[in-house]
Order: C-alpha cells, then structure tokens, then sequence
C-alpha cells in the first residue's frame, strides 16, 4: 500500500514539475515578446521608455520579509548576490536568469537601506570591501535608555519614557536653596 501511495506522489510531483517548467517557458517567452515590441516602439519613436510592471506592496512585502528571515537563519552576515540568490532558491525562482538575478539584487539593495535606516539591518564591510548585511540581532540599552520599551510594549509608548526622562533631567538640574 505504501509502495502506490508513493508511486503516485512521485507521478503528481513529476506532473507538477513540468507544469511548472511549462509555465516559466511560457513566461520567458512573454517577456522576450514585449522585449522586441519595445524594440519595434523603438525604432519609430527613439525617446520611448519601456514601462517596467510595478510591483505591488505585497510583493514587496513578502520580499522584505523572505530577506529579513533568510538574514536571521543565516549563521553570519551575508554579501547582497548571497542573499540574493538565497532569496531566489526559496521562492523558486531561476537563479541562472541573469536579469531576473540583477533586478531583484537591486530591489533588495533598496529594502535592505530602508531596513538600515529603521536599524532593522546593519551594513558591515568585509574583505575586499565587499559589504556585508546582518540583522540586528539585538539592541543594547542602558538602565536610563530612553529608547527602552516597556514589556510588551509598542513603538508609541516611548513619548512618555522620554518626557519621564527629560523630566528627571530638569529636576535634577535645577538649583536647590
């Protein structure tokens, strides 16, 4: 009984796995189509600029969150064509598309600085001044830090920490008589 069981999941992965080849075959072919008509729009019309499809917040999303998990399952930081293709490998996508690999390298390089920006992620430089992205595993703060969160708290319960703070600080500050 196990033997069909297997036997027919083998068949349905392997039906799966064409339907899929035919699909990125039929893709492929698509995207060279508007390649050459962009070529024709060209050559009547050299100012033509092809119109890139534009990705929605989700497909963004879901790419900033595949980087971000695939930097915290990394063992150490990583240099942005590693992350890249690790990125590739786990939604499935053709690593040997030498354009697809360029454009979604340069989608995460624009996540990956806004995530710095939100001290999310951190830049290091390693050898050969090839940079570097690891996720901030942790930040360190002092006993009086005004950027500690309350237990369980949200990003909006700082304001009263840092007025308590500054508070203190004024306080402390002015003269006794």
């Amino acid at each position: 009984m196990d033997s069909a069981v297997l036997t027919a999941l083998n068949k349905r992965q392997a039906d799966l796995l064409k339907e899929a080849k035919a699909a990125d075959a039929v893709t492929r072919k698509l995207r060279a189509d508007i390649d050459h008509i962009d070529g024709a729009i060209r050559t009547y019309d050299p100012a033509y600029r092809a119109r890139k499809p534009q990705l929605t917040r989700a497909k963004r999303t879901d790419l900033s969150r595949s980087a971000l998990d695939t930097l915290r399952r990394a063992t150490g930081p990583m240099t942005l064509r590693d992350l890249t293709l690790a990125t590739m490998a786990r939604t499935g996508l053709d690593k040997r598309d030498g354009k697809e690999v360029y454009a979604r390298m340069n989608r995460l390089r624009t996540i990956l600085n806004r995530q710095q920006e939100n001290a999310v992620v951190r830049q290091t430089l390693g050898a050969g001044l090839a940079a570097l992205w690891e996720v901030v595993r942790q930040r360190v703060h002092t006993k009086d830090s005004a950027f500690r969160l309350p237990r369980g708290g949200k990003v909006w319960d700082i304001y009263p920490i840092t007025m308590r703070l500054q508070q203190t600080k004024e306080r402390d500050q002015k003269p006794c008589y």
